[in-house]
């Protein structure tokens, strides 16, 4: 049955400028007349208020003087209202005092509190005070706990309460001012209290923070209960030394709603419908709730046991909050945040969160700091012992922190177990402060200790990462979505899965290893918001892409760098032919030696499948030895409706540094663009350097590729597309000179369709075809150009090569040109003569410079322009020496 709660309204006073009789009678506990007024210069009035076994006496009140104008005051009171004080002809400079004073005679336990309420004509002018504390509109004292008399008198209150007009008041003022002493019949002789409103619960708040723990009782919620957006003082004041709730709070499944809570102090307090929980709570919903809570340390420790939540900031040192359902919540704290309790020192069984956003603010802003941390959806922080969350679930839930943030628990020693998340988002954020481990997850951000098992995952996970990067590997999946957003950070990131990826305005330049790598297997999406730069150390890649895997990037713009942008070959420089300024390699530290990163691929080793897609603006550059701007050994390269602004291979140089006949002892660089299939579409290049002994666009060194380019434009007016040395500047690249390797499988083959193309080749490179085959032999892989449509084509060899066509001492050529295509712009490059008489002069198209005897040898031209077959190769004689 329900617990006899009564309220009693004792004693009130009023003052005001005009003399008036106080009216509106709604009750009738005052043992006097229902209303009256009486003249008061000095002395005392006292008024009993009673209802059933509680009784209070009130108020004595002294007035210390007659206003300046010969005004009085008066006393006046009511059955509504209690005493009124009423005051004439304040004028600045006036002012009185009394005191109030408050017995209580009541025969069983009851809660007390002074309520004081300020209004009137032009009452701000007031200065009022109230106990010694300044009040405008509205005062209140805590709740208090007055154990029964045995039918004596005892004080309970005298209270002091001073009102001036001040000298700079600017006129005279109409002041109203109501004292009312508030007493509740305790539940402390109750087993059983029943509940029905927010008054009885506010009251039940304020007795368990009194001191009444209701251990071994039975609270029960008879009723939805509206809170009204007005602010709610937490059940409970701390973890530690403050009050807490010991007995059972049944919910009977009833809904509390609107909750709210403003802390933003850093106090030693938590916060939620239960501050401090040593009890159990269960079969309750809690919708609406707003909490926007601070906190602290107590004084002396840098640390608390303090949490914030919809249902307990904390279960200490036991609890149980089960089968509670957290609806439409916005929760707001500073650490040990969550959607039911925040710091866990106990067990929540069967709990729901649905549709609320639960995120905690770090309040150190010097960026050092220990807060800001541990938010999860159901709880966030997890002590250790035999503490757990089971069987609960987060719907369409957002929580964010600085680290240790998860879907259900943002960190735990204890058991996270049969929990299950749909539809939640979570949001790391370190922007403007010192970076540590994120530690974040779909179910349990930070797992210290426990068991985490058997929980699911369901629906849309999002992660965002603000002003910081995911330590671990970050596992995408279908559904799963990860942002990285505003970071600067020297810590590189590890993905897996198959998933979507998104960096906004991200900048990583990784103190060791990629940027940004791929597992094995990986599938990834990779979204560019604003402008991105993903560098790698000494010995990485920007970007990762390793044979097995698979990435697709789309978006605005990208500049991903190997190597840390830097490269040495540890060819001494006396060796070189040309100036220093044109050596190998850009710094001289020799920590580089054989340290090589692509820009986008996996330098040195076999790469995988790379995607550019609708990408407004791409950077790429590799540095070091076989390292891509873009692609790898064996990768296949797409790139669509997409621009192009560089890219640059590892060594990109189109000249000899070492060896001025031959090239023989240069170092060994990779493409701009590169792979062994590279598809180029609707988009533009505007810049490509080989590296040496590679194409621009094309083969790395003595390797096959098949290259098709539609409706693009590669080159500008100002920039081309420049093969490394000794070979193309797009298609092949510098054979192998080793007799032993059968390299005749390894065919070279470009296709150019409708497109507007600007290429060079590198030294005894074609601008468009093969490079240089220094083995000179008759058995070579086949190199086919086909290019049709409206293409415009200014290409030019290097020395001794064709413009479009074959490199120096390449002879099978293959393909054709349609008459459509303008090759007005097509010149070869340097003539060569040799006095044996069995060279040939490089031809603008079809073969660069060649030897009759040997790799010419039993060859026919296939080649053809405009439907007809290219001539032979003229033979070069003295006359042309000079050329």
């Amino acid at each position: 049955m329900k617990a006899e709660t009564k309220m009693i309204v004792a004693a009130a006073v009023v003052a005001a400028l005009c003399l008036t009789a106080v009216t509106s009678v709604t009750q009738s506990w005052f043992s006097d007349e229902e209303h009256a007024t009486v003249d008061v210069t000095t002395g005392k009035v006292d008024i009993r208020a009673e209802a059933g076994e509680i009784s209070l006496y009130s108020l004595g009140v002294e007035v210390s003087d007659r206003f300046t104008n010969g005004g009085t005051a008066a006393v006046g009171y009511s059955a509504a209202d209690g005493i009124t004080v009423t005051a004439s002809d304040m004028t600045p400079g006036d002012s009185f005092d009394f005191l109030m004073s408050v017995y209580n005679l009541s025969t069983v336990s009851t809660l007390y509190r002074m309520v004081c309420t300020v209004s009137g004509e032009n009452s701000s002018e007031f200065t009022i005070s109230v106990g010694g504390a300044a009040i405008t509109g509205y005062f209140s004292t805590e709740w208090a706990l007055q154990a029964a008399t045995d039918g004596g008198e005892r004080l309970i209150e005298a209270v002091a309460v001073s009102v001036e007009l001040p000298v700079e008041a600017t006129q005279s003022a109409t002041l109203s001012m109501t004292l009312r002493a508030e007493a509740v019949q305790s539940n402390a002789s109750t087993d059983m209290v029943g509940i029905s409103n927010a008054a009885e619960l506010r009251a039940f708040a304020a007795e368990v923070n009194c001191g009444n723990t209701c251990e071994g009782k039975t609270v029960k919620l008879l009723a939805d209960i509206d809170l009204e957006n007005e602010e709610w003082t937490p059940i409970g004041t701390n973890a530690d030394s403050g009050n807490k709730f010991k007995g059972v709070f049944d919910g009977q499944g009833h809904t509390i709603s609107n909750l709210k809570i403003t802390q933003t102090e850093n106090l030693y307090r938590a916060s939620g419908l239960f501050g401090a929980l040593n009890g159990t709570v269960k079969d309750l919903v809690v919708d609406g709730a707003k909490i926007d809570a601070r906190s602290g340390p107590a004084e002396g420790r840098d640390s608390t046991d303090n949490g914030i939540a919809v249902v307990a900031g904390s279960v200490y040192n036991y609890g149980t909050i089960e089968n509670v359902t957290v609806l439409n919540a916005d929760v707001t704290g500073n650490r040990y945040t969550g959607g039911i309790a925040g710091y866990v020192y106990g067990n929540i069984v069967g709990c729901t969160v649905k549709y609320s956003s639960i995120s905690a603010v770090p309040d150190n802003f010097t960026g050092v700091y220990d807060n800001g941390d541990k938010v999860g959806g159901i709880a966030g922080y997890v002590g250790e012992g035999s503490n757990s969350v089971r069987d609960c679930s987060a719907v369409g839930v957002t929580v964010k922190a600085y680290r240790d943030v998860g879907g259900i628990v943002g960190a735990t020693y204890g058991d996270v177990t049969g929990c299950t998340v749909k539809d939640v988002k979570v949001i790391a954020d370190q922007l403007g402060y010192a970076n540590k481990n994120v530690n974040s997850g779909s179910v349990v951000g930070r797992h210290l200790n426990g068991t985490v098992d058997d929980n699911s995952v369901a629906g849309t996970q999002t992660f965002e990462y603000i002003g910081c990067v995911p330590n671990g590997t970050v596992v995408l999946d279908e559904g799963i979505s990860v942002a990285v957003k505003s970071v600067n950070s020297t810590s590189g990131m590890t993905v897996s899965g198959s998933g979507k990826l998104v960096l906004d305005n991200v900048v990583i330049a990784a103190s060791s290893g990629s940027a940004l790598t791929l597992e094995d297997g990986s599938d990834i999406v990779l979204k560019i918001v604003g402008t991105c730069s993903l560098t790698g150390a000494a010995g990485g890649n920007g970007i990762t892409v390793p044979e097995t895997s698979k990435i697709t990037i789309t978006g605005d713009a990208l500049t991903a760098v190997g190597n840390g942008g830097y490269e040495y070959s540890g060819i001494a420089e006396s060796v070189y032919i040309s100036t220093v300024s044109e050596r190998y390699g850009n710094t001289d530290d020799s920590s580089y030696l054989d340290k090589y990163g692509s820009g986008i691929g996996n330098a040195f080793s076999t790469t995988g499948t790379i995607i550019v897609s609708d990408m407004a603006s791409l950077t790429v550059e590799g540095y070091g030895s076989r390292a891509y701007g873009i692609g790898g050994d064996g990768s296949s390269v797409t790139i669509k409706g997409s621009t192009v602004e560089y890219a640059r291979g590892g060594f990109a140089q189109s000249k000899f540094l070492c060896d001025a006949n031959y090239g023989k002892s240069e170092a060994e660089g990779a493409p701009g663009i590169g792979g062994l299939n590279i598809t180029i579409s609707d988009s533009v290049i505007k810049g490509v350097d080989g590296g040496s002994k590679a194409a621009g666009i094309g083969a790395k060194y003595h390797d096959p590729t098949t290259i098709v380019v539609k409706k693009s434009v590669l080159g500008t007016e100002s920039t081309s597309i420049n093969g490394g040395n000794a070979s193309a500047g797009i298609g092949g690249s510098r054979q192998n000179e080793i007799a032993s390797e059968d390299y005749v499988d390894q065919p070279i083959s470009v296709t150019i369709e409708n497109s507007r193309v600007k290429a060079n080749g590198g030294i005894f490179g074609a601008g468009i075809g093969s490079g240089y085959d220094t083995r000179c032999q008759s058995s070579q892989p086949t190199c086919t150009v086909v290019i049709t449509g409206d293409s415009v084509i200014v290409a030019k060899g290097g020395d001794r090569a064709a413009g479009i066509g074959t490199g120096f001492h390449f002879a099978a050529l293959a393909g054709y040109i349609s008459d459509t295509v303008n090759v007005d712009g097509v010149h070869s490059g340097t003539k060569f003569y040799k006095s044996n008489g069995n060279y040939t002069l490089a031809q603008d198209i079809g073969y660069g410079v060649v030897d009759m005897s040997r790799e010419m040898r039993g060859l026919t031209p296939v080649f053809e322009v405009g439907g007809s077959v290219i001539a032979s190769p003229p033979i070069a004689t003295a006359s042309d020496s000079g050329l």
